[in-house]
């Protein structure tokens, strides 16, 4: 059994005589209702009152899952990916190969949204103006964050400071397009030789998200995207601020 935001409850049913499986799940409607629900079938009480609950139940797991995937995204987000499997490492990826780009916005546009992006969005990604057989990247780029553009002032950038890896067509096409989008934006763009890890902070540099790909990676390998906690931006605010990347 498991709650999932203390309004979901998922639970699971075996058929003893043919053994068949059935995935039932209640959405109470009133929080302070769904605890004495939760108690009420915990105790095993022979009649438990629905009123006023969501029911919906599914065959096998998987339809159970996609049924709830907005659910257990926000879910997953929340407490970070790693943390969710409660592994010290993982080799799993919420993007998968293959996965269709409207998906993969939608993906990244949630997660952006869950870590509040305000006036400074700091995006490391050593080959975001790389070079790309991706032939609509930069509608790509553009669809993912022209819905934060808006409040953004400042949108620093840093990559690599190979320049066989920085492509002047793309950046100034990517760039062009964030400007249309909002002219006041001060783009800056920062380089390092040291930079690996793909990650984005905003939110007063205290709240961000890891990206196991960059962005021209997204969808032809496996790519983990995973919540940042405040610890660790701190960590990271002050290495880039002490390379002189802020």
């Amino acid at each position: 059994m498991i709650v999932i935001e203390s309004v979901i409850l998922l639970f699971y049913l075996t058929q003893k005589c043919h053994m068949e499986e059935l995935f039932i799940t209640v959405t109470a409607t009133d929080g302070k209702r769904f605890g004495e629900l939760l108690m009420n079938i915990l105790s095993d009480k022979s009649k438990v009152d629905f009123t006023g609950c969501e029911i919906s139940y599914a065959n096998d797991f998987n339809t159970m899952i996609v049924d709830r995937r907005e659910e257990i995204l926000d879910y997953i987000f929340d407490i970070g990916f790693t943390n969710f499997l409660r592994l010290e490492s993982v080799n799993e990826a919420v993007v998968q190969r293959g996965t269709p780009q409207d998906r993969i916005v939608q993906v990244l546009q949630s997660y952006l949204h869950r870590v509040g992006i305000d006036n400074e969005l700091i995006l490391v990604d050593p080959f975001f103006y790389a070079r790309t057989p991706v032939t609509n990247y930069t509608d790509f780029i553009e669809e993912i964050f022209n819905p934060f553009l808006p409040t953004i002032e400042y949108f620093i950038i840093v990559t690599t400071d190979n320049p066989n890896k920085i492509d002047p067509v793309i950046k100034a096409d990517i760039e062009n397009r964030f400007k249309t989008t909002n002219p006041g934006v001060n783009i800056i763009h920062r380089t390092s030789p040291h930079c690996h890890d793909r990650f984005i902070i905003s939110h007063g540099r205290e709240k961000g998200m890891l990206i196991g790909t960059s962005f021209n990676g997204l969808g032809n390998k496996l790519a983990l995207i995973d919540r940042i906690n405040t610890t660790d931006i701190r960590e990271l605010v002050k290495e880039l601020s002490d390379s002189g990347l802020l």
